[in-house]
């Protein structure tokens, strides 16, 4: 979705950038694609009023790659993240968030990461493994725990803070307040990445596979 904003070019106007991401997400699971048992306003009103694509194609779909795609404009091959869990290498400039950054937006990065490799449970430090998201970046990486007892996000201070609330909800309110804290002059670029619903289906697969249940007993 792209609005206008005033630039530093007098008589120009560059547009304001978000992007929305829903981790794992079938395009027929959408109202603007048709299935008339999802209820999705909010999407169908996005695609209504931009651009909506019938066929989308990735060359590596899987969670890192793909981000890592997304991000660098580049094929896995190059940037190093060719499966979950690897980290993609620096940018030097010129990944898409590098770009937009030196080009005077505002960036900001909310939610899934899965690009710093390694360990899941660690915070982003701000630097080059941000890849040009340098105003706001609150992220937990990667989880999969998304309920309001137990998901969370790392603050500036590489805390662990609970959100106390549905992830996805919680971090909605993050991108509102930093669409409401932008100033009326020059542009921003802001991605919301929402997380779920990976974890729902995931740790029962694995469980069924390593153990079976005694009569009575029941899956989480």
């Amino acid at each position: 979705m792209a609005s206008t904003s005033g630039s530093g070019s007098p008589g120009k106007a560059r547009p304001n950038l978000l992007f929305v991401l829903s981790d794992q997400h079938s395009s027929d699971m959408l109202g603007c694609y048709g299935n008339r048992q999802v209820i999705s306003p909010n999407f169908d009103r996005l695609a209504a009023e931009g651009v909506r694509f019938d066929h989308c194609i990735s060359s590596s779909p899987v969670c890192t790659p793909y981000r890592g795609m997304l991000l660098s404009g580049q094929h896995p091959l190059r940037t190093g993240a060719l499966d979950n869990d690897l980290r993609m290498l620096p940018g030097d400039g010129a990944y898409l968030g590098e770009v937009l950054r030196d080009a005077g937006y505002r960036t900001g990065y909310i939610g899934k990461w899965h690009l710093y490799g390694g360990d899941r449970v660690r915070p982003i430090p701000p630097g080059p493994d941000r890849y040009g998201f340098d105003d706001t970046f609150i992220s937990n990486n990667c989880t999969v725990t998304f309920d309001e007892e137990r998901a969370y996000y790392w603050d500036e201070q590489g805390n662990r803070t609970l959100y106390g609330d549905w992830e996805p909800y919680a971090q909605t309110r993050q991108a509102l307040d930093f669409l409401d804290d932008q100033p009326t002059e020059g542009p921003f670029a802001l991605f919301v990445a929402w997380h779920p619903p990976p974890s729902r289906y995931a740790p029962i697969a694995k469980t069924r596979r390593r153990t079976a249940p005694s009569t009575g007993d029941r899956w989480p």
